[in-house]
């Protein structure tokens, strides 16, 4: 049995991912998500996620960390997650 998501190579979609056509659309980051992006700047999720939204309480020092990290990993917020974390923000 083939992994769920994938198609035969030859059959329509050419054998990419079944969340290509999300990924052309940019609602798929190119693997890089927000927890990369903490990582990799040395804070927590949550203040990525206010750094990016502009938040009051986030030093300048800190959103600059933040946003130098998205633009090194080339990190793209996914559509779906924004749509998600706005009805609890």
């Amino acid at each position: 049995m083939r992994p769920t998501g994938t198609s035969e190579p030859g059959a329509p979609g050419g054998g990419e991912p079944a969340n290509g056509r999300a990924r052309r659309r940019g609602l798929v980051s190119d693997g890089v998500t927000i927890r990369d992006v903490a990582q990799h700047a040395g804070v927590s999720i949550a203040t990525v996620s206010r750094a990016l939204r502009g938040h009051e309480n986030v030093t300048d020092t800190t959103r600059q960390r933040v946003l130098a990290s998205v633009a090194e990993l080339r990190f793209t917020p996914s559509r779906l997650g924004v749509s998600h974390a706005g009805r609890r923000h």
